[in-house]
């Protein structure tokens, strides 16, 4: 197998449940385990994130992402010395792919990948000069081809987080004690996820089960929405327990676990909460139906409509066999969210890079 330099460059790097972060930590970590030399670049790390890589052998390069014009020049120079010498340049967000092709641009036209985590940003398309580019769902592939008339048709590399060197397994982990009729949200707490649309059904829910109650696990940074939940008058039926580092905890106490989306390219939190073996209910956009496969391991509704959530909710929450069938289906079929296949797949991606055949795992 041949062992590659690999220069993942992203934003900040914090382990503060961002999907961004967490997917690309994963992949290194991932790749530094298979042998190759690994650096991660990126504007700043906290703590834990820098115990995390130094421990697995990952070099980590701070001060390198320009979060305002005035620092392009600073984390161009720092970027530069490391991008030049890779034999990959993987990109994770619109700003580190300006840092890349500034700081190495002849490693960049020939050596370059990108990640399209999040591919409706207005700014995407500067990804999309990498030389190779990766979809994390086969939505977001055709979203990206529709956007450039054919031009680009990205590989399809689903995200991973089984395995995922950065946490214990799943059935390590003792469940929170939420009660019976418990639904769980994790994730951030702003328009694209669809909380607002969350609270407005979980009206309904305890309408029909006064029991119900909505555990939302993220940053506590939107005050809007806890206003939204008392004037919806949910009182204790809407608890926002800020953040955790692992989420899975939560999950494992839940009865239902929820994704409201009205936009998703995958949808990690559902791989994350299909490896507790929860039941899953979901929104039909982007990539999610691709995380549940194809809405046999979690059922799909439609966005912004609170009526047809609450519905597939109190299904769950009422039908003992319908909630017994969605977590045994939950755990079928769990290789498809392993760490180590998305970096066997990112491996025929760099592969198919100018001088780079023939790469190993």
């Amino acid at each position: 197998m041949r062992r590659l330099r690999i220069a993942h460059v992203t934003n900040a790097m914090a382990l503060d449940g961002t999907g961004v972060t967490n997917a690309a930590v994963d992949l290194a970590l991932e790749q530094r385990a298979a042998g190759h030399q690994v650096a991660v670049l990126c504007r700043w790390a906290d703590e834990p994130m820098r115990a995390l890589l130094d421990g697995a052998g990952v070099l980590l390069v701070e001060g390198v992402e320009a979060a305002r014009p005035s620092d392009l020049q600073r984390a161009v120079r720092a970027a530069a010395p490391v991008l030049r010498r890779a034999d990959v340049v993987h990109v994770h967000t619109v700003r580190a792919t300006a840092v890349a092709l500034l700081a190495a641009p002849a490693r960049f036209a020939t050596r370059s990948v990108s990640t399209l985590h999040n591919p409706y940003q207005r700014s995407a398309p500067l990804m999309w000069t990498t030389r190779r580019v990766v979809s994390i769902s086969a939505a977001d592939r055709d979203l990206v081809a529709r956007r450039t008339r054919g031009l680009r048709r990205p590989a399809v590399v689903l995200n991973g987080t089984v395995g995922s060197r950065r946490l214990p397994p799943a059935d390590a982990l003792q469940p929170v004690d939420l009660g019976p009729h418990a639904v769980v949200y994790v994730g951030a707490l702003y328009a694209r996820k669809g909380v607002d649309v969350l609270l407005r059904a979980m009206v309904r829910v305890r309408r029909e089960l006064p029991s119900a109650r909505l555990h939302l696990v993220g940053n506590r940074d939107n005050p809007q929405l806890e206003q939204l939940a008392d004037d919806l008058g949910l009182g204790e039926g809407a608890v926002f327990e800020g953040f955790s580092p692992d989420p899975r905890r939560y999950m494992k106490g839940a009865a239902v676990v929820v994704l409201p989306s009205r936009a998703e390219g995958f949808g990690l939190v559902l791989v994350e909460a299909r490896s507790t073996g929860v039941p899953v209910v979901a929104t039909r956009v982007g990539g999610i139906p691709e995380a549940l496969d194809g809405g046999r391991a979690g059922l799909l509704v439609d966005p912004e409509d609170d009526v047809d959530l609450a519905r597939a909710l109190l299904s769950v929450l009422t039908d003992e066999a319908l909630a017994v069938r969605l977590r045994l289906a939950a755990l079928e079929g769990l290789e498809r969210a392993h760490v180590a296949r998305a970096a066997r797949e990112y491996a025929e991606v760099y592969a198919s890079l100018p001088g780079l055949s023939a790469v190993g795992p």
